[in-house]
């Protein structure tokens, strides 16, 4: 079978992103060598690692247009049997052909269940562009039961044509001597000892000013000296993350990191004595599953998606009740029984997930669309 894959997001292969998955899916794919997969690309090329004998770069040369108009003019040549968006978009004339059939994976319904988090151009093309690749697609995935109950309920996809397939923390994400980790967090990033950690894009379902607000707590009212440590790229300008820290006298004890790389995160993650998740909203929830997969007791909303993450391995708290999140944060901070407890339920929650096994069911799905029946 040929299959095509939208891999424009191995360009932005950042903490967390898309392109991480990708490139996984890909290195367990090069054993399927019953199947040839093509990577349809504009601008760049992919890390020559991820290629193999069938795996195959295809860049488009289309100065404009390239994904709907330059990727369908070199499927009609590849011969495609399927083609997979990754990042939820498929190419118009595709859309319209229904040919090559499509799978389409949405890693959440956050653009249509609030509109509001998102700039307006990002809002119109998921309104009209999202909403009908998950209506033309020939099946569906999203990493959780909570997004797909959202796809169903929001888009009106048929339940049949969605399938759960589930991410996963990636193998290197694991336990480190924690000593070392905190000396090597020090000198590279001046952060002290006794933090609380928040990974993931600065987004406004991330919830940052809340939690920043319940870290005020937690030093002024439980009286704990912890800093804040977030790391994440502002997706957009964010005003409010500013107005947290300036209203509540927060400059000396946030810090916020930007560009960190995986070998640096995995040292965040060993280092922090607690990882908070208090989004409003989350398709999955992979932070909280990286913390435990290093030891690190979580702190994580108990909507969406994430109880489905945590299981009872996490302290679930409301993500808009701020003196809630700072009650959890506390409790599991000046408990070391209960952090220890945590380490164990978090390592073994995390080893229930695995991307080798995701790689195997999106493929499983890949191979029914493109030969028209159901996955199985």
């Amino acid at each position: 079978m040929r299959i095509g894959i939208d891999a424009s997001c191995l360009q932005h292969a950042l903490v967390g992103g898309i392109g991480r998955s990708l490139g996984i899916f890909l290195n367990e794919w090069k054993a399927a060598q019953e199947h040839t997969f093509l990577l349809y690309t504009h601008g760049f090329e992919p890390d020559q690692s991820l290629l193999g004998s069938n795996i195959v770069h295809r860049p488009v040369e289309w100065a404009r247009g390239w994904y709907n108009w330059g990727v369908p003019a070199l499927a009609v040549r590849d011969r495609l049997s399927v083609f997979f968006a990754i990042s939820c978009l498929t190419p118009l004339p595709f859309l319209l052909a229904k040919r090559p059939p499509c799978v389409v994976k949405f890693h959440d319904a956050n653009p249509h269940a609030h509109p509001e988090w998102f700039p307006p151009q990002q809002r119109w093309r998921q309104a009209f562009y999202g909403r009908l690749s998950a209506l033309r697609a020939a099946h569906v995935i999203t990493p959780s039961a909570s997004s797909r109950r959202d796809l169903v309920k929001l888009l009106g996809v048929p339940p049949k044509l969605v399938t759960v397939v589930a991410d996963a923390a990636a193998t290197h994400f694991r336990p480190l001597d924690r000593l070392s980790a905190q000396e090597s967090v020090y000198g590279k990033y001046g952060i002290r000892p006794r933090f609380v950690l928040q990974v993931g894009a600065v987004h406004p379902k991330r919830n940052i000013p809340r939690l920043i607000r319940a870290m005020h707590l937690v030093r002024e009212e439980y009286g704990l000296p912890h800093s804040l440590v977030i790391v994440g790229e502002l997706q957009w300008p964010q005003e409010a993350l500013a107005e947290a820290v300036a209203d509540n006298n927060a400059g000396d004890w946030v810090h916020h990191l930007t560009k960190v790389g995986e070998d640096d995160l995995l040292l965040l993650y060993n280092a922090a004595d607690v990882a908070a998740y208090v989004s409003m909203s989350e398709g999955f929830g992979l932070p909280p599953l990286e913390a435990m997969a290093c030891g690190t007791p979580v702190v994580a909303s108990s909507v969406s998606s994430i109880p489905e993450v945590t299981g009872t391995a996490a302290v679930l708290v409301d993500p808009m009740d701020e003196r809630a999140i700072a009650s959890g944060i506390a409790d599991v901070l000046r408990s070391a029984e209960l952090r220890s407890s945590m380490r164990s339920a978090g390592l073994a929650q995390s080893a229930k997930f695995s991307w080798s096994r995701s790689a195997s069911e999106t493929l499983s799905v890949l191979v029914a669309a493109g030969e028209g029946r159901l996955p199985t």
